[in-house]
């Protein structure tokens, strides 16, 4: 007697137990439902993280789907979607604001195109050594290959002046890598046309009376106004004759001004990931209906 009791009991508590594992998995408590601001705020991260357009909230598969999750909540119009992604967008700007005042270093980019160069050489060079290193003989093949690959791939590179400009200019190689004589005249070429000094903005300044009214047919139409002085040049060799940095600082222009604005352009990379990519791809769709 006292045995069918135990075992009424445990199947009664069996089954309980059954009923609230099924009924928790299931989440059919109705005290687990969710309110009108919570609702919103999960619609909103779903918009955002699948980066999908505002319509969304108007397809009725979707609209289904939120009154058979959450009977008691609407679903919000695009209008309000907007509204309260603008007011998300304008509290992230001054969140990221009032961390970057407590940020005293900055990456401004992490791809400088000046390294390009210098990396390169210098690792031709070296597996040009092993080369020439007996005891590196068995070797020889693999050196040559990896010679062959960097000079289909980077070959136009390595006598490009804006690339060996970008070199030059780096406090942390200036002329302390393995720099040929054609590569060095290739940089300063570029270097020369491009930085324009204070020097000649003044001289231009000073000038413009003078030349404005000498003006003739014997000029020559097509030449170009000189954009480096001799105090220039002179500058630029100073700063080539100093020897690299440790770091990238700078303050190493301090006494070069002019030089600066060329480098931040040369070394400055440009943004290529695939989440930027992806960006500029479908961004566009969120503010335009797909049907």
């Amino acid at each position: 007697m006292n045995t069918a009791r135990s075992s009424k009991r445990k199947a009664s508590v069996c089954g309980a137990s059954t009923k609230l594992a099924k009924q928790t998995k299931l989440n059919f408590n109705p005290a687990n439902n969710a309110n009108q601001i919570t609702v919103i705020s999960a619609i909103l991260e779903f918009i955002c993280g699948a980066c999908m357009p505002f319509s969304i909230v108007e397809n009725p598969s979707f609209c289904s789907l939120i009154k058979t999750l959450q009977p008691n909540c609407t679903v919000p119009t695009r209008k309000t979607v907007k509204l309260k992604l603008d007011g998300m967008a304008k509290t992230t700007k001054e969140n990221l604001c009032k961390e970057f005042l407590n940020v005293t270093h900055v990456a401004t980019t992490t791809d400088s195109i000046g390294y390009l160069v210098p990396t390169i050489t210098i690792l031709k060079d070296k597996l040009i050594k092993k080369k020439e290193n007996a005891s590196c003989a068995a070797i020889t093949a693999l050196a040559d290959a990896l010679i062959d690959g960097l000079d289909r791939r980077f070959a136009r590179y390595l006598n490009n002046g804006e690339m060996i400009a970008a070199a030059l200019l780096h406090p942390c190689f200036r002329k302390g890598w393995p720099i040929n004589d054609t590569q060095m005249q290739a940089g300063k070429e570029y270097i020369f046309e491009n930085v324009v000094t204070e020097g000649v903005n003044n001289h231009e300044n000073n000038n413009k009376s003078a030349t404005a009214g000498n003006d003739s047919d014997s000029d020559d139409f097509f030449a170009r106004p000189s954009t480096m002085t001799c105090d220039s040049k002179s500058m630029l060799m100073d700063w080539l004759s100093r020897p690299p940095s440790e770091r990238l600082a700078v303050e190493e222009f301090t006494a070069f001004k002019p030089l600066l604005p060329l480098f931040v352009a040369t070394n400055t990379g440009l943004p290529s990931s695939a989440s930027v990519e992806r960006l500029f791809s479908s961004a566009g769709r969120i503010f335009q209906p797909t049907r």
